[in-house]
């Protein structure tokens, strides 16, 4: 198991982005309870491009372990609940209901030069 798995089931609209909605279900799916300010704390922390949305790439870098021990302790995780990393792939977490940080990005990019 792997960042790209959670990443996946993370993406519901498999638009190889995560929006806050996405983010909030999937941090909610792994048990961790947070308010709609922290999601989008998270979001903009994580978020390099200044979207409102994840890229895998900056998912990544946020979430991997610097130590490179995701695989051994996600294998564990997945051992020890009897469940197999292809059962995980196919997992889809519902998104939460949030407003959007940036709906319209466009619009987000001009008031940002105003």
């Amino acid at each position: 198991l792997r960042l790209l798995d959670a990443f996946r089931a993370f993406d519901f609209d498999r638009d190889g982005m995560l929006s806050c909605g996405e983010v909030w279900g999937g941090l909610e799916w792994l048990g961790m309870r947070l308010g709609q300010e922290d999601v989008y704390a998270i979001v903009r922390h994580v978020d390099r491009t200044k979207e409102g949305r994840i890229r895998f790439e900056d998912f990544e870098l946020a979430f991997r372990d610097p130590d490179g021990e995701d695989d051994e302790l996600l294998n564990a995780a997945l051992e020890q609940n009897k469940e197999s990393a292809e059962d995980f792939k196919r997992v889809i977490v519902q998104p939460k209901p949030i407003p959007e940080l940036y709906v319209n990005i466009e619009k987000a990019k001009a008031e940002e030069q105003e």
